[in-house]
């Protein structure tokens, strides 16, 4: 089947100030009110250069490796942003690009945006910890599990309305991941920027997660890391290609996959 363009998927390519979320060189975010009624909330990418160009062509588009991603989520019952379409194309105007749509998250917050306006002993963090451990046993890795990447939404009741939101560099794992050392750096980059943000390191219920003594050994060795250097996003980046080529070759193997218990 054909994609629509991207222009047959938003009210326009060009956005109006007052409706940007995020807006960089390539990579603009907004809302906006689909004909039907429904709020979304839009990704635009503008293509990077020849490699992102050769990257769609052999793999796979940028939104359309997020909008798969998200609907792993969806379909493991993770709140998440749900995905509602994607495409790419070209245009004299924007030259080539790609548009990822997503249901907007009704009354929202970054979760990074709530613990500046509040004291973070109001903020219940457990049941976070508890969806991330979810998160890791359907096999899936985030690899920007940030705080500005998890979305709050206010109309919950308290600790009940955590999402997960932007994922651009996540993995899918034929089985659990749960527990790895690959789930431990979601963790870790959690755990530090919380304590960055005000959160007593004390206070952040990493237990709720649950650690083996494995677990707690490559936490205690890899806690205090900058997460966010590049050297070492490159190396955990370049461990997840590898680890998650193996998973997937053993699974095709014999060791199948595993599904969410409503597919069973």
């Amino acid at each position: 089947m054909k994609r629509p363009p991207p222009s047959a998927l938003v009210r326009s390519l060009d956005p109006p100030e007052d409706s940007v979320i995020k807006k960089e060189e390539h990579t603009v975010v907004w809302r906006e009110t689909r004909e039907d009624g429904e709020p979304v909330v839009v990704k635009f990418y503008r293509r990077r250069g020849a490699g992102s160009a050769l990257r769609a062509r052999i793999v796979r588009f940028r939104a359309e490796r997020e909008y798969r991603r998200l609907r792993h989520l969806e379909r493991w019952g993770i709140s998440c942003t749900a995905p509602l379409a994607w495409s790419a194309g070209w245009s004299p105007e924007h030259g080539f690009h790609e548009v990822l749509v997503m249901r907007e998250v009704p009354n929202a917050v970054p979760l990074r945006e709530l613990l500046l306006a509040m004291p973070p002993a109001d903020v219940p963090l457990a049941p976070l910890f508890k969806l991330i451990r979810r998160m890791h046993e359907s096999g899936f890795l985030s690899q920007t599990m940030y705080a500005r990447n998890v979305l709050v939404n206010r109309d919950s009741a308290p600790g009940e309305g955590y999402v997960i939101a932007d994922v651009p560099r996540a993995w899918t794992f034929p089985r659990s991941i749960a527990g790895t050392e690959m789930a431990l750096w979601d963790v870790m980059d959690l755990a530090a920027e919380l304590v960055r943000l005000g959160v007593p390191e004390a206070s952040v219920p990493v237990d709720v997660y649950g650690l083996d003594e494995r677990g707690k050994k490559w936490w205690a060795k890899g806690r205090t890391r900058n997460s966010r250097g590049k050297l070492l996003r490159a190396a955990r980046d370049a461990k997840a290609r590898l680890r998650w080529l193996v998973a997937w070759i053993l699974a095709r193997a014999g060791g199948g996959v595993a599904k969410p218990a409503a597919t069973r």
